[in-house]
C-alpha cells in the first residue's frame, strides 16, 4: 500500500505540474487510467490495457506502459490466485522492466520507479542465489541477464551474470560480461544501491573462488581485490580476500 500511495503521489504532482516540453515535442500520454488500475489493485486488466498500448503502431515505443506491466507482474507474482494463469509473472516482471529501460533511453521516468525496481532487484538476486546454490546457472544466468538489461551501468549484475557464464564453461562470454566492471574506487560503491552493495560482494566472493578453484589464482586475486577499497571491514570478505593470497 505504501509503494501505491507513494506512487499515486508522484503521479498527482507529474500531472498538475506539466512536464517542461519544446514547442515541436509531442503532449506527455495520460496514463490516468493505468494508474488507477494499479491503485485499485486491479493487476490483470493493468496488464491487458499496458500491453495493448505495446501493441498499437502509434505509441509502441513508449516506455511508460512497459513499467505499469513490470508493476502488474510483480504484484501478481506475489499472489498465488494468480499462479495458475501467470506462472511466469516474476520473469515477466523482469523481462517487462528490462523493455522498459531499454525504451527510455534518456532514462527520464526511472526515478518514479525506484522503490518497484529496487523490490524487483533485491528478488531477482535471492531467485538467482538460490537457483547458484543449487548449481543451476543456466537458470540463474536469465536472472542476472535481465538485471543487466534493467540497468546497463550495474557492475554488479555483470559480475554476477559473468560467474554463471563462467561456470557454465562459457569462458569467452564471461569475459565480455567482466569487460563491464572496472571497480576503482570507494565511489564506484558508493552509487550502488544497498542491493546492488549486497550483490557486489556476493559476486566478488564467488567469481573469485570459482577462479581460485580452477587454477587461475591470479585471476582470482585481481577479482576479489576489486572490492579491497570498501568491504575490507566485511569479516567474510576478508576471510575471503585473505585465502586469495596466500
Amino acid at each position: 500500500m505504501k509503494l501505491r500511495l507513494v506512487l499515486a503521489l508522484l503521479y498527482c504532482g507529474m500531472t498538475f505540474a506539466g512536464f517542461a516540453q519544446k514547442d515541436d515535442e509531442a503532449e506527455e500520454p495520460d496514463y490516468t487510467k493505468l494508474w488507477n488500475l494499479f491503485i485499485d489493485e486491479k493487476y490483470e486488466q493493468l496488464l491487458m490495457k499496458s500491453e495493448a498500448i505495446t501493441q498499437n503502431d502509434k505509441r509502441r515505443k513508449e516506455p511508460m506502459p512497459y513499467m505499469f506491466m513490470s508493476m502488474a507482474c510483480y504484484e501478481m507474482s506475489k499472489n498465488e490466485e494468480f499462479d495458475e494463469d501467470y506462472p511466469k509473472a516474476f520473469k515477466d516482471a523482469m523481462k517487462n522492466a528490462a523493455k522498459y529501460r531499454k525504451k527510455d533511453k534518456s532514462y527520464k521516468y526511472e526515478s518514479e520507479f525506484e522503490e518497484h525496481l529496487m523490490n524487483l532487484r533485491s528478488d531477482a538476486m535471492e531467485v538467482g542465489e538460490n537457483f547458484i546454490e543449487e548449481e543451476k546457472y543456466s537458470k540463474a544466468k536469465t536472472y542476472y541477464k535481465y538485471l543487466t538489461q534493467m540497468d546497463p551501468n550495474c557492475q554488479a549484475s555483470w559480475l554476477m551474470y559473468g560467474f554463471c557464464l563462467a561456470k557454465m564453461n562459457d569462458i569467452g562470454g564471461a569475459k565480455e560480461a567482466m569487460k563491464r566492471v572496472s571497480f576503482r574506487s570507494e565511489s564506484d560503491f558508493d552509487e550502488l544501491s544497498n542491493e546492488q552493495v549486497i550483490m557486489a560482494k556476493y559476486a566478488l566472493i564467488s567469481y573469485s573462488e570459482h577462479l581460485y578453484q580452477t587454477g587461475m589464482r591470479d585471476s582470482a586475486q585481481v577479482t576479489i581485490d576489486l572490492g579491497k577499497e570498501f568491504y575490507m571491514d566485511d569479516k567474510e570478505y576478508q576471510l575471503v580476500h585473505e585465502d586469495m593470497h596466500r
